[in-house]
């Protein structure tokens, strides 16, 4: 029997497994589970194989079905592949030749399959809102609003804080819209040169088609390169560089900026009807020290990406350094968290990252000074640890700055009210 000998040429690859059905009507009568690939006989016992090509493209069009003849015909073989038919294999004596030709073409294209079956799903969770973006009520808030944006095609300007994380946000809601298989592409505006501004623009627009441009620091954008955008926009296409043709502007708008756009508009620095044909549905993301409780979460987001890029074992984070993380204002928001988090993992001995691992960049000494409430002592013993820091533990220097006496600062330390300082 034909199929008999298929199978066992095919299970030769411990990699496949191969169910045999002798008769068409136990496909079409529905119920099966479809396996990766199928091999047809074009010349079954009751229905046609033709026939039965139709219906199992019909529940899956991606699958690949190669049909099996005894005949070598040309015109048949054509015909069957413009109805859908992955490939033709004939009862020959070079069939194992053309089997194993087959096997391995159908390998690599299942292979594909997966990978973006994959790929697909990594999105999915990674653009999960709660996942990527956090869980505190000031964002999950916001998480309603970012839903309706996905399912609309309107422009979207986000605002908020340097550092907040409005591109990880604009992307959220791409990866989450109906163009998500689209491309989504930055053009950094602040960095745009106002001397070729008109061909890095139409550079983005043949880069992204029909997906989302998201347009970074709109405000940086002097009122002569926001004429330009303007034009671009209200015509709806622009030349092509890559062609030289007039192209139609197909993509979704997300726009970013730190700045107060009402305010510009105000004052003339920024044109009012570029301002409404960008504003869409307006969307402002909280800082990060308005978001407490998306401190840890997105630590460790930070934490396990940065170990997986360099191949390192997945650090912990201490509970002395999480309340370090979260005893902090974080100026910088969520990227200066980022910065923080990866300093902290190269820095990290063994598999826990510990206070002494983070560090922060020195700022004025009540940057972090409200993050949380504390006693008139623990402000004391901060300021004078700040200074004694800054001035490399030189005590009449900093007793002289605060205009405390020294005794006061070493009854500090002798009590150990000042953490981490040099002086003894």
């Amino acid at each position: 029997m034909y199929a008999a000998m298929l199978k066992r040429q095919i299970e030769k690859n411990d990699n496949y497994s191969v169910e045999v059905f002798p008769k068409a009507d136990e496909i079409v009568r529905g119920g099966l589970e479809l396996p990766d690939a199928i091999f047809l006989d074009y010349q079954l016992p009751g229905i046609s194989g033709e026939k039965v090509l139709k219906y199992i493209k019909g529940q899956d069009a991606d699958l690949p079905v190669i049909m099996v003849s005894g005949q070598e015909d040309p015109t048949v073989a054509a015909e069957l592949i413009k109805n859908g038919a992955h490939d033709y294999l004939t009862k020959t004596p070079d069939t194992p030749r053309q089997l194993a030709s087959i096997l391995a073409k159908l390998e690599r294209q299942l292979t594909v399959k997966k990978e973006l079956e994959l790929l697909r799903s990594e999105l999915r969770v990674k653009f999960d809102y709660s996942k990527t973006l956090g869980s505190s009520s000031a964002m999950t808030s916001l998480f309603p609003v970012l839903t309706k944006a996905a399912k609309s095609s309107i422009n979207i300007s986000l605002a908020g804080e340097a550092g907040v994380g409005k591109e990880t946000v604009a992307r959220a809601i791409h990866f989450n819209s109906a163009r998500s298989s689209e491309s989504f592409v930055t053009a950094h505006l602040g960095s745009m040169p106002s001397a070729s501004f008109d061909q890095e623009l139409a550079n983005k627009f043949d880069e992204v088609g029909g997906g989302a441009l998201f347009l970074d620091e709109i405000a940086e954008v002097n009122v002569y390169d926001q004429a330009k955008l303007l034009t671009a926009f209200q015509k709806g296409s622009y030349s092509s560089v890559l062609s030289g043709e007039s192209k139609k502007v197909e993509c979704r708008l997300i726009t970013s900026t730190n700045k107060d756009l009402k305010e510009l508009v105000r004052t003339g620095a920024f044109r009012e009807d570029l301002y409404y044909l960008l504003v869409g549905m307006p969307i402002i993301i909280p800082s990060l020290r308005d978001r407490r409780a998306d401190i840890l979460l997105l630590a460790t987001k930070f934490k396990n990406s940065f170990c997986r890029k360099n191949e390192m074992d997945l650090l912990r984070i201490d509970k002395p350094a999480q309340e370090k993380l979260l005893d902090y204002n974080w100026p910088g928001n969520v990227r200066e968290l980022k910065a923080i988090v990866e300093l902290a993992c190269t820095m990290a001995d063994g598999e826990y990252i510990n206070p002494d691992d983070i560090r922060f960049e020195e700022t004025s000494p009540n940057q972090d000074l409200l993050s949380k409430e504390r006693s008139l002592k623990e402000y004391d013993a901060m300021i004078v640890e700040y200074f004694l820091n800054k001035y490399e533990s030189d005590i009449p220097k900093v007793a002289g700055v605060l205009d405390i006496g020294k005794s006061t600062i070493y009854r500090m330390i002798k009590n150990k009210e000042i953490k981490n300082q040099k002086a003894q």
